[in-house]
């Protein structure tokens, strides 16, 4: 407002578009809209209970309405991917609550009443749902998650923690789900997130078809054959 910067190079959406938008920053100010090498996720530490099983976590991805977390929380700043580097080639995974509740009843995370609760050992299934405290955005979409998941019949409940706190959380295993960010390498290699021992890979995923996937898409050169293997990882990672 006061004309004392020349490029603002992230605009966060608790500003937008009230605050980036007025008449006097569209005269000053030329909006650009690019495409950083970040993303957000919610992580989910598959050692831990019913997330071990993968239609489970097939199930909380289905029932996340992302689109609404990007119209409503992120203000349409963003863009949903069927994983990162694939953009435009591979489509993100659909809102569908009627197939997440089928892939929980496969599960076995059964509602003893309609509408109750989902069981797992005989008791309600809770997941604690952790962010980084006093990040606005994180924190809205945490509750959002909470609130979608809820309506599957999963507990969710958020919690936030100091930034630290959190990630030492993660360090330790010592968590079910957290809403975090993640910036890609130049070369856009996720291993480091998703590959066995990777090192942020807090929630102890591992797979040997995606393991290998993941070297092909860092040994091919690029071109068609590279491609391909990235394309092959995007739809082994949705599986």
């Amino acid at each position: 407002r006061r004309d004392e910067i020349d490029v603002l190079s992230r605009v966060l959406p608790i500003h937008y578009p009230e605050e980036a938008l007025t008449p006097l920053v569209q005269k000053r100010f030329r909006e650009i809209r690019v495409r950083p090498g970040r993303f957000a996720l919610l992580l989910l530490n598959v050692r831990r209970g019913p997330l071990q099983d993968a239609r489970v976590r097939r199930a909380l991805a289905a029932a996340i309405d992302r689109g609404a977390l990007l119209a409503d929380v992120r203000k349409g700043l963003g863009r949903l991917m069927g994983m990162p580097g694939l953009d435009g080639v591979l489509a993100p995974l659909p809102h569908d609550a009627a197939a997440a509740a089928r892939l929980l009843d496969e599960a076995g995370l059964l509602r003893a009443v309609a509408d109750g609760p989902r069981l797992a050992g005989g008791r309600p299934w809770r997941l604690e749902l952790l962010a980084a405290a006093r990040a606005p955005v994180a924190e809205e979409q945490t509750r959002r998650i909470a609130a979608d998941l809820a309506k599957a019949g999963i507990s969710a409940a958020p919690r936030f923690i100091e930034q630290v706190d959190l990630f030492g959380r993660l360090r330790k295993g010592a968590f079910d789900a957290a809403m975090l960010t993640f910036a890609t390498r130049p070369n856009g290699d996720i291993t480091p997130l998703i590959g066995t021992g990777g090192t942020v890979n807090h929630g102890g995923f591992s797979d040997a078809g995606i393991d290998a996937a993941l070297e092909d898409t860092r040994r091919l050169a690029p071109g068609p054959g590279r491609e391909a293997a990235w394309l092959k990882l995007g739809r082994l990672v949705q599986e």
